[in-house]
C-alpha cells in the first residue's frame, strides 16, 4: 500500500467511493436510479463540503494497492492532535491491511510528533475492532457515532465499552 496527495482529477474516484459507502450504509442497491441517484449526489455533496468546511487544511490522499486507487484518507494535522478524518477502502478491497497500513503510518507520525491521533466512527463499525486493536480507546459516544483516541505512543486508559 502506498498512498499519494489527492487531485482534482481524483474527484470521480472519490465520488464513487462515497456512493459505494452510502449505498451498502442505506441498503439503496436495490432502490430504483431515479430515487438513488439524487440520493448519493446529496450524500457525496455533503459529505465533501462538511470535511471542507470544518477541516479546511485537512490532507487528502488517495490510497493505492499495485498502483490503482483503492481508498481514500483525510487527515487533519493540528497543532494538538492528528485527527483522522475519513478513512474509506473500496469493498472489494477491505481487510487485506490498506487501511490498517495507512493507520500504521499515521500513527508513527503521530508518536514522533508526541500527538494523539483522533477520530469519529459510526457506532457498530466494525472497524472499531481494528482501532482498539491498534491501541484506540473510547472518549464519547452518541447513538451514532463513538469517539476514539490513541495516545502519543500508544498507552492509554483500559479500553471503554462500545
Amino acid at each position: 500500500m502506498t498512498h499519494r496527495p489527492a487531485v482534482a482529477a481524483d474527484e470521480p474516484f472519490v465520488r464513487d467511493l462515497i456512493c459505494e459507502l452510502v449505498t451498502a450504509d442505506l441498503g439503496a442497491a436495490n432502490w430504483p436510479e431515479a430515487v438513488r441517484a439524487p440520493l448519493l449526489e446529496i450524500q457525496y455533496r455533503g459529505r465533501i463540503s462538511g470535511i471542507r468546511d470544518q477541516f479546511p487544511d485537512a490532507a487528502e490522499e488517495i490510497l493505492l494497492a499495485d498502483g490503482e486507487p483503492v481508498g481514500w484518507a483525510v487527515i487533519h494535522r493540528g497543532p494538538e492532535e492528528l485527527r483522522l478524518v475519513e478513512i474509506a477502502v473500496r469493498s472489494v478491497r477491505r481487510g487485506k491491511g490498506i487501511g490498517e497500513a495507512r493507520l500504521q503510518e499515521l500513527l508513527a507520525e503521530a508518536d514522533a510528533a508526541g500527538k494523539p491521533v483522533r477520530l469519529r466512527v459510526a457506532a457498530g463499525n466494525r472497524a472499531i475492532r481494528l482501532y482498539l486493536r491498534l491501541g484506540f480507546r473510547q472518549t464519547g459516544c452518541d447513538e451514532v457515532r463513538v469517539w476514539m483516541e490513541r495516545p502519543a505512543g500508544g498507552i492509554g486508559p483500559p479500553a471503554g465499552a462500545v
